[in-house]
């Protein structure tokens, strides 16, 4: 009988920056799939760590010889050269884990950049407050998450009003926007511009993270354009499409080469929780699993186990045919 038996992957190195709310949710993965962890914390919030770590010892017991709290840039170091880890997972910036990935041999389970797109078809015409609720949550419930939205794509066949009213409230919440020729042209006579908060983007501005309330906006030439930009700029993060056409965003979730694409959605529903993982190690945006929000299954392998009674490879092919069947095991 042959079975694919589920397995921890191992030991897991976990190096994190300033939030110690990381070291608490990634132990309890850890010990939900049984594997062991070493955790590396950012010194601004060490005392927090040292004591988040003394009371996840406290309740594990006997098992807590299987988790290790590390301090210093040494630490890093070391963990990035060891034969005996099989799994780092960075959570930081872009340049912590930009810099984990080129210098280790290690697989690196994480993402470097969130840059997450929300193009809007001309279909969403006679849905601009949906479109504006929408877009004003993508951006600013927290400008600095990952699934942050950090550029916006219009559809050229959208109206002038559309437009304009879309990036009024923008500006009106005080989000600097980045635009396009077309577009600060087509604001710079409005009452409602604001040179502080309308400005012309550069190139370097499409595919950049910006963390903060800075909206990056364009006008692209139908959904071909739009999914061209986006697998263009993107970081295989989340993208999303504002359509009334399901065909249409058929063809997008078909285009898009991301970890999550959406439909008529805010960008900020990428996150463990809301999936309904409970805790998350992170997001992984390769086109490998495990793939876009990670729990406790993406921190998990798999073997095979087969179970004979003195069976042999030869007779099968000549006397006897393999038979295959799936069998219960309850």
């Amino acid at each position: 009988m042959l079975e694919r038996v589920r397995t921890p992957i191992g030991v897991l190195a976990i190096i994190f920056e300033a939030r110690p709310d990381a070291l608490p949710q990634i132990a309890a993965l850890a010990i939900k799939s049984g594997n062991a962890a070493l955790l590396k914390g950012g010194k601004e919030a060490g005392q927090t760590n040292a004591l988040l770590f003394a009371l996840l010892r406290e309740a594990l017991g006997a098992y807590a010889t299987a988790f290790h709290l590390f301090e210093g840039r040494e630490a890093v170091e070391a963990m990035l050269k060891s034969k005996d880890i099989d799994l780092i997972i960075p959570r930081g910036s872009k340049e912590l884990v930009t810099y984990i990935q080129k210098n280790t041999q290690i697989p690196v389970l994480g993402h470097a950049d969130g840059i997450c797109h929300i193009y809007i078809d001309d279909t969403y015409e006679n849905s601009s407050e949906e479109a504006l609720a929408i877009v004003l949550d993508a951006k600013l419930t927290y400008p600095a998450a990952c699934n942050s939205l950090e550029c916006l794509l219009l559809d050229k066949k959208l109206s002038a009003a559309f437009k304009l009213k879309l990036c009024q409230e923008l500006v009106a919440n005080q989000v600097e926007l980045r635009l396009t020729p077309s577009l600060y042209q087509l604001l710079e006579s409005q009452s409602f511009f604001q040179p502080s908060l309308c400005k012309r983007a550069l190139a370097s501005d499409f595919g950049y993270e910006f963390g903060a309330a800075i909206l990056a906006v364009e006008e692209v030439d139908g959904l071909d354009a739009a999914i061209t930009h986006i697998n263009t700029f993107g970081s295989g993060h989340t993208d999303a499409l504002l359509s009334k056409s399901p065909a249409i965003f058929e063809r997008f979730f078909q285009g898009v080469d991301s970890a999550s694409v959406y439909h008529n959605c805010s960008t900020r529903f990428a996150d463990g929780f809301r999936y309904g993982f409970g805790a998350e190690v992170g997001i992984s945006t390769g086109r490998m699993p495990p793939r876009g929000p990670v729990g406790v299954e993406g921190l998990l392998t798999y073997k095979y186990r087969l179970r004979g009674a003195g069976h042999i490879t030869a007779p099968y092919g000549k006397s006897k045919q393999f038979m295959h069947e799936s069998i219960s095991i309850n």
